[in-house]
């Protein structure tokens, strides 16, 4: 195995040949994640040992601690042993302590071996602890290797925010952000593309969540949700909403209107009227 920047990538015996009573191999490396492949100089390869003598099993690449975001079709866990004969090897995959055919997720074998575990179209429901286990069919040790699946969840808004949101002047108003997410999202707040952090205005606040109970609200709002007291006309503009986690980011927006009252004095066609006006937002 080679190691690069603390990531692990695949190197695979692709040509040899002999010359008796030594053989020449090269290797090739890929990157999974680049789409690169490399190929070594041919090499030198001796093997040590008795021809014929059994060889106990040992895992040579065991599975590693994976996070996987929902939704993602395909991710391969890896368990590869060896031993002498190779065919005496039983491979089984286990999540959770139970065999994964009966665990209740998606998933696929990608060899006759069961050395790859394919977990199929990622839910909530794949996170746990999965573990090979290896022995060979003449007894002997059982080897085991375990690995941590954690399932994160893009933002996602459960609720759109409106196109529109009309507020009164003088008034208080809640605009809400209903975005869920794993972890949970960090919610900023911007108007007119500017965070709100930068332009500190004491009539907004966003509302910070109390406590891990989403069924306890602030009277004034659900979490993450921008109020804002006193409403004047230079509050109109566009707010946005912006959440982020580990698995990505998702932008929101409204633009706000302020709704003005004017009163008119007592007249000969006004008499005692109110006419409502609507503000629109000045463009920046």
């Amino acid at each position: 195995m080679s190691q690069t920047r603390n990531k692990y990538h695949d190197i695979v015996l692709t040509d040899s040949f002999s010359f008796l009573p030594k053989t020449f191999s090269r290797a090739r490396a890929t990157n999974t994640q680049l789409g690169e492949e490399q190929s070594t100089a041919y090499s030198f390869l001796e093997v040590y040992g008795e021809d014929g003598a059994d060889v106990p099993p040992e895992i040579v690449v065991a599975p590693e601690d994976t996070v996987i975001v929902k939704g993602k079709p395909n991710t391969e866990l890896h368990c590869i042993p060896n031993a002498r004969p190779l065919h005496h090897i039983e491979l089984q995959w286990f999540k959770d302590g139970r065999p994964i055919d009966q665990a209740g997720v998606p998933f696929s074998h990608n060899d006759l071996w069961n050395r790859t575990l394919s977990l199929i179209m990622a839910e909530f429901a794949h996170a746990g602890v999965y573990s090979c286990q290896v022995r060979t069919t003449t007894g002997g040790p059982i080897l085991t290797r375990e690995a941590k699946v954690t399932i994160l969840e893009k933002p996602h808004f459960r609720s759109n925010l409106p196109v529109s949101t009309f507020g009164e002047f003088g008034r208080a108003i809640n605009i809400p952000c209903d975005v869920h997410g794993k972890p949970e999202p960090n919610v900023t707040w911007y108007r007119n593309g500017i965070p709100l952090a930068e332009t500190p205005n004491l009539r907004y606040e966003v509302i910070k969540k109390s406590n891990d109970d989403d069924s306890v609200l602030d009277e004034r709002g659900p979490a993450n949700s921008l109020h804002i007291n006193f409403l004047r006309q230079e509050d109109s503009g566009m707010f946005q909403c912006s959440a982020a986690n580990e698995a990505g980011d998702i932008v929101g927006y409204t633009w706000l209107r302020v709704k003005s009252k004017l009163f008119f004095p007592s007249g000969k066609f006004f008499s005692n009227h109110l006419i409502s006006i609507f503000l629109q937002p000045r463009r920046q």
